[in-house]
């Protein structure tokens, strides 16, 4: 039924979600833990150097789950990206007189993508 199918991906998508932040936050967890006895180590070190930045992992990973699992998400992005992309093409259009430089080529300037 269908009811079935959107538990499915909501499980689905629950687990995966989890399990990425298990997986982020674990080596930062085990970091924290033991950096007061295992500072002077220069092996800990380089893992302590990877394991700070393994959360930022979690981070990245969220919006692609949720993207790759819940088809309300992938929509959402879809038509904010379309929306973005029809908004730039607009505002970049050329604006302005044009202005001679001093070796008699003529230029136009375009406007900023993100001007608003």
């Amino acid at each position: 039924s269908k009811t079935s199918g959107v538990h499915k991906h909501t499980v689905l998508t629950l687990a995966l979600v989890s399990g990425v932040f298990l997986m982020a936050y674990g080596p930062y967890s085990a970091a924290i833990l033991f950096y007061p006895t295992h500072q002077d180590s220069a092996q800990f070190m380089i893992y302590f150097r990877f394991a700070v930045f393994s959360p930022y992992l979690n981070y990245a990973a969220n919006p692609i789950i949720y993207f790759l699992t819940l088809r309300s998400y992938r929509d959402f992005v879809k038509m904010k990206g379309t929306r973005w992309i029809h908004r730039s093409e607009i505002r970049h259009v050329k604006v302005g007189p044009a202005t001679t430089s001093t070796s008699g080529n003529h230029k136009q300037e375009t406007s900023s993508l993100f001007r608003s």
